[in-house]
């Protein structure tokens, strides 16, 4: 079995981009992800308290849980969880929809039939997980999972 795990970003009124992004893999790639992850977030670096969880931008922006973290701090740990996705060797797929464009041009009884700019990010999201499960080896069954905030 392939599961995939996708998130939005950019559904915010402000936002000029929506986009949906995740990975793909199968169970056993998923829980060596899942421990080294754990891992990680229980010993981010060397004198840093254990993480809830990792978020790019709050960690970027020095938000949060990374208030403490210096740039360098802030630019390892990114490294340093990054380097689990590769060693994973997850599968990365992404759609981004240029939201006011599509606000602008997707009106009326189209709106109604297309959904807001979230829609095909997340129609995107299900196309590849199946495009990717058809040649799998483990791809005869997929278990899609998308979070929202």
């Amino acid at each position: 079995m392939l599961k995939a795990y996708f998130d939005d970003s950019g559904t915010h009124a402000e936002s000029t981009i929506t986009v949906v992004g995740g990975l793909v893999g199968t169970e056993a790639q998923w829980m060596q992800f899942r421990q080294q992850w754990a891992e990680k977030l229980e010993h981010p670096l060397p004198g840093k308290p254990r993480l809830k969880m990792f978020h790019l931008s709050a960690c970027k922006a020095g938000a949060g849980e990374f208030a403490g973290y210096s740039l360098a701090e802030r630019d390892a740990i990114t490294h340093d969880f990054r380097q689990i996705i590769i060693a994973g060797n997850l599968i990365g797929t992404a759609s981004a929809v240029d939201r006011r464009a599509w606000d602008e041009l997707v009106v009326g009884p189209l709106r109604a039939e297309l959904g807001d700019a979230l829609s095909p990010c997340s129609e995107n999201a299900v196309s590849e997980t199946i495009r990717i499960a058809g040649p799998h080896p483990d791809g005869d069954k997929i278990a899609i999972f998308l979070t929202r905030e």
